[in-house]
């Protein structure tokens, strides 16, 4: 069983992701026929994965492509990270056949390329399409991952970072990407996310119509990745297994892999629609009745979480991470809320009222219930993302009982105004005892992991 060291604590000595380009001869090999399934690795290694990246491309050669499989890569390198397999610094693009290295000798180079350049994934694809058609295409974009957040720029590290280019893809791009690589055939049947915290409902509701199923993990991704030695073994032993059975196999197969701190799960992205009307009606609820009647709110819950589990196909986590249900969202414990979620990066927010909660919940409800069911529930990437159905249950258990699970008339006063207040200035009271019990929430409340930093 691999331990698992985060992506998100990578630094300067972990080295390259090896990717491939291929030549025209390999236009004309033996796999350039329509195969059953393309796999199209989006290996993005110009950044501190490099290493990682050389690892996985290694694992994909131990299998390699076969008569009904073809394995095709693009990988970008850098020159920072690590000096193996010829130590090259642009990006290659090739087939994948068993024994293969990431050398020089492997595919074709492109030359430099920005992996964080939407056009760069949707050229990509269109390229494996046409060079290996298939009947079903799995498409996997390897790298850092920070779930819906846009990338800041010179710090980018949404999906798929580009370290030479100071850039990487927001959810945004993603989404233009795809739509602009469909095949002919129809969106991609899987896309897969090797990368940080992807697996949130504001990501699948983004590329709902871009794929058929989306497979990716609420937690942080391991340093070595997915293990694409056992995935691709049991695709081309299997080569006619359907898109849903490979979406499972790929959670089974990396949950059979590490033993603590993981997470995975496969979506039916035909059912975020509804997962979405679902959040809406919620969102909706909680703003007019969190300080009335509660039934509302109930009802709402209980009808996210069955749309969750109809969207929710399989979904692996380790015994560390109980409250995973396969779908986070976007929900601060305090603070202010990020000004980036909003309706011109996000379609989620655009098509549900979930911003507007988050808004009043951080200026309104920072002393309620609700903020006893946030609290209460497990949460991703320093509090901000948290497990939609475990809130939901959360939510039913506070509004059902009334109860804050405390023997005191503790308020948690964890809003901005509560601390930054006062009539005292630096020195007031009730400012520090308000800072203190927030920082207390903050350290009590469970982490299963360090996060990224």
């Amino acid at each position: 069983m691999r331990m698992k060291l985060s992506r998100e604590f990578s630094n300067g000595w972990l080295s390259a992701l090896m990717c491939a380009t291929c030549s025209l001869c390999c236009l004309s090999s033996a796999y350039a026929g329509t195969a059953s399934w393309t796999v199209l690795l989006y290996l993005d290694g110009d950044n501190d994965l490099e290493a990682s990246a050389i690892t996985d491309f290694l694992e994909a050669s131990d299998v390699g492509s076969s008569s009904d499989v073809n394995i095709a890569a693009l990988f970008d390198r850098i020159s920072s990270y690590s000096t193996s397999e010829d130590n090259w610094t642009d990006a290659r693009r090739g087939l994948i056949q068993q024994g293969d290295s990431p050398t020089t000798d492997w595919g074709e180079s492109i030359g430099e390329v920005n992996m964080g350049d939407p056009d760069t994934l949707s050229d990509f694809i269109n390229w494996g399409v046409s060079a290996y058609p298939a009947e079903h295409y799995a498409v996997i974009i390897w790298n850092h991952g920070d779930g819906w957040l846009t990338a800041p720029e010179n710090d980018a590290k949404s999906v798929a970072t580009d370290t030479t280019s100071s850039d990487a893809l927001s959810i945004r791009e993603l989404r233009l990407a795809l739509e602009a690589s469909e095949p002919s055939t129809g969106p991609i049947d899987i896309l897969g996310m090797d990368a940080c915290l992807m697996s949130m409902a504001e990501v699948a509701y983004e590329i709902r119509n871009q794929a058929d199923y989306y497979v990716a993990s609420e937690e942080t991704i391991a340093l070595e990745g997915w293990p694409y030695d056992t995935i691709l073994s049991s695709l081309v032993s299997t080569p006619s297994m359907t898109p849903k059975a490979l979406a499972m196999i790929m959670v089974n197969r990396f949950a059979a892999t590490y033993s603590e701190f993981y997470t995975l799960a496969s979506i039916d992205l035909s059912q975020m629609d509804t997962v979405a009307e679902c959040v809406d009606v919620l969102a909706e609820s909680l703003r007019a009745d969190w300080n009335g009647d509660t039934d509302s709110i109930v009802d709402a819950a209980s009808d996210v979480q069955t749309a969750i589990s109809n969207a929710v196909i399989t979904e692996r986590h380790s015994t560390d991470e109980t409250g995973s249900n396969g779908l986070a969202i976007y929900l601060p414990l305090s603070g202010s809320m990020n000004s980036d979620y909003s309706s011109s990066n996000l379609q989620f927010a655009v098509d549900t009222q979930w911003d507007e909660f988050v808004k009043e919940y951080l200026a309104k409800m920072g002393s309620s219930w609700v903020l006893d069911a946030n609290y209460a529930t497990w949460y991703y990437d320093e509090y901000d993302n948290i497990d939609l159905y475990d809130f939901c249950s959360n939510l039913r258990d506070k509004a059902d009982t009334g109860d804050d699970d405390d023997d005191d008339d503790t308020t948690y006063g964890c809003n901005a105004s509560s601390i930054s207040g006062g009539n005292g200035g630096p020195g007031d009271t009730g400012i520090l005892a308000a800072a203190g019990v927030c920082l207390a929430l903050m350290s009590a409340r469970k982490r299963a992991v360090a996060r990224s930093i």
